[in-house]
């Protein structure tokens, strides 16, 4: 490895290490999505046209992402540099843009690598995550350009200020603050998780769902030894103080049956349709358009996930049933 590789390399490079070790008795698909924060808004870096809505699910996963097939470490390098060329950047007083450096993020944005492995065996299948999420910093509005708030309307396509994405950016990252405190509470007195939305944005959402101990979590605080930067230091310091007395009960992940995964899928797939059908005629008849835009945007997300799983899901029973020709052919 590259002695100045990033965390996401070398992770795919451990994770493609494994794929290859137990290529004897596993198959196994992995795919690569991004997600940008953007303005209390989520976006899919890696879509078609540029500022592809999608949305955070009911149990924390962003539903609508484009996915890509990642097979080698260049595949890696591809996905990195679309991500890096999407994401919203923009050159402040205190994070200048010089040579390949664009600035400062004015996003959070995360990168999420997904591993399905297949026991040729059992017909077992494990699907497991890596959410690899780079916050932007806390910054003060006379640091970086100005302190004017202009009025932002996401309709007319302007870029907002500097200012005004930074009081964004501070603004989501005081929530999550609050909602980690909130869950460390909770679990040290034994209580039911809360989750309260009324403040919650989407990236809040999304980060929420390593609160219920169905993740592992890890923080790397990122500090700057200038001493101009001693605000943004300490609330950095303070940051991770917090974060890390966040102890919850871990939930294992479980393997499942991968002929059963396919079959819950198709049918969720096959609900979603109809709900979608039923939905349009009900609101186009009754005039309530506005009332289920919501609710069917929510769904054609979910319908769109469900079908890019089911597709994977799939392609993994080929390769399952190659792997099984190979090793017979091979006895």
């Amino acid at each position: 490895h590259h002695q100045d590789a990033g965390l996401l390399p070398r992770a795919l490079a451990a994770i493609l290490e494994r794929i290859n070790a137990t290529a004897s008795t596993t198959s196994a698909v992995l795919t690569a999505s991004a997600v940008e924060f953007y303005m209390h808004t989520c976006v899919d870096l890696l879509g078609a046209s540029d500022g592809a809505p999608c949305l955070i699910g009911a149990d924390h996963t962003p539903l609508g992402l484009t996915r890509q097939n990642i097979e080698s470490e260049q595949n890696c390098l591809s996905f990195m540099g679309q991500v890096r060329h999407r994401r919203h950047t923009r050159a402040t007083l205190m994070n200048a843009a010089k040579g390949a450096h664009e600035g400062s993020s004015r996003s959070h944005c995360a990168m999420i690598l997904t591993l399905r492995q297949l026991d040729r065996a059992s017909g077992d299948v494990l699907t497991t995550a890596l959410h690899i999420i780079d916050m932007a910093g806390a910054e003060r509005p006379s640091k970086v350009e100005s302190t004017q708030l202009a009025m932002w309307d996401a309709e007319d396509g302007n870029e907002p200020s500097i200012a005004s994405q930074g009081m964004i950016i501070n603004f989501e990252l005081s929530q999550l603050r609050t909602a980690v405190v909130q869950a460390t509470e909770q679990h040290q007195k034994g209580l039911p998780l809360i989750n309260p939305k009324a403040a919650g944005t989407e990236f809040i959402e999304y980060t929420k769902g390593c609160f219920d101990g169905s993740s592992l979590l890890s923080m790397i605080v990122t500090l700057s030894p200038a001493r101009s930067c001693g605000w943004e230091t300490w609330f950095s310091c303070t940051y991770g103080e917090d974060l890390q007395k966040l102890r919850c009960p871990v939930q294992p992940q479980k393997a499942r049956s991968l002929s059963k995964l396919i079959v819950e899928t198709e049918r969720s797939i096959q609900r979603a349709t109809q709900d979608l059908e039923t939905r349009e005629d009900v609101a186009t008849k009754a005039g309530h358009r506005d009332r289920v835009t919501r609710h069917l945007n929510r769904r054609s997300a979910q319908l769109q996930h469900d079908k890019d799983s089911l597709e994977e899901l799939r392609r993994l029973a080929a390769l399952g049933e190659r792997g099984k020709t190979s090793t017979n052919d091979g006895a």
